[in-house]
């Protein structure tokens, strides 16, 4: 076996050479018998039937031949359509994408209109907001300057009023020496204080801490005692350890012993701001009969012992 396998290479060389001698020898067979046929075929005018079906194998060659040009040619269609469609699958996934970021873009710019809306909207609440708040501060302000103008008012009359003359209110009461006279005056300021006590008259001028002026004035129904009348300070009996003036306590002694019928002689003039006081009126005095009864009024003019003198000299 080792030898077999050792010539084996040697056999086969042999063996091809035979084979290619015999090749050789079977081709030169073949185209001596073919160049006799062909000058057969000249001289006698033969048809070789081997070579008609060649002839006829080289046809359906042909036709083989085109139906496989033509399979192909509908191959290259297919692959023509299919790459139609491929492309069309493209263009249709271009478009597609196209839309999509047409569509992005159209969202996008949706929402950036929605938002410019709202913060125009949001500004436009705030303009709003500052106009409202503006309008009420306005508002506040024309409030509180019509409250200070109007306090203002107030102020500048209580001065103008404090600036006139004002008639306390009064109480009075009497026995039958004396008359007792309690003048009102809130807020007492002393140092404008002036009381003036006369034969046949009363007059009282005095002023509070705010400045503002009490004026007491009328004639008596008789005559009094000057040097035997006198006023004191009445005090407030609000706070009794820091007692503050509020009014003058008058006490008029009478010229003539006897009950008075009214304290002023025109009583009309102060009976508004006038009351009797009868705490301190003597209530057991008996009213005195007149035979006839005394005239009155704001026509009438009083005439004192001084005036008297006088008119009694004028006209001896």
């Amino acid at each position: 076996l080792e030898t077999a396998d050792d010539i084996s290479t040697e056999v086969m060389g042999q063996a091809n050479m035979d084979q290619r001698v015999v090749d050789r020898a079977d081709e030169d067979k073949q185209n001596m018998i073919k160049k006799m046929m062909t000058t057969l075929k000249k001289e006698k005018g033969l048809v070789d039937v081997g070579e008609m079906m060649g002839l006829k194998k080289a046809a359906d060659t042909m036709a083989v031949d085109k139906e496989a040009e033509q399979a192909q040619k509908e191959a290259k269609a297919k692959t023509k359509k299919l790459k139609l469609k491929v492309e069309d699958k493209e263009t249709q996934e271009k478009r597609r994408q196209e839309r999509r970021l047409k569509l992005q873009k159209e969202e996008e710019k949706s929402r950036d209109v929605n938002r410019k809306d709202k913060e125009k909207r949001k500004k436009r609440r705030q303009e709003e907001k500052l106009k409202k708040e503006d309008r009420k501060r306005k508002e506040a302000e024309e409030k509180a300057r019509e409250a200070a103008e109007r306090e203002r008012k107030r102020k500048k009359l209580e001065e103008e009023r404090a600036k006139l003359p004002t008639v306390p209110l009064f109480s009075w009461g009497q026995s039958k020496e004396s008359l007792r006279i309690s003048v009102n005056v809130p807020n007492l300021r002393v140092e404008g204080l002036s009381v003036v006590l006369a034969d046949d008259r009363v007059n009282i001028s005095a002023r509070d801490v705010r400045n503002r002026l009490y004026t007491l004035d009328f004639d008596l129904r008789e005559f009094v005692v000057p040097s035997n009348s006198s006023y004191t300070l009445r005090y407030s009996e609000e706070n009794p350890l820091n007692p503050k003036p509020d009014g003058v306590n008058i006490n008029l002694q009478k010229t003539v012993v006897h009950r008075w019928d009214r304290l002023a002689h025109n009583h009309s003039a102060v009976k508004q701001y006038m009351r009797k006081d009868w705490v301190q009126d003597d209530g057991e005095l008996e009213e005195e009969k007149e035979e006839a009864e005394l005239p009155s009024g704001p026509t009438l003019k009083k005439v004192t012992a001084a005036a008297l003198e006088e008119l009694t000299a004028m006209h001896p």
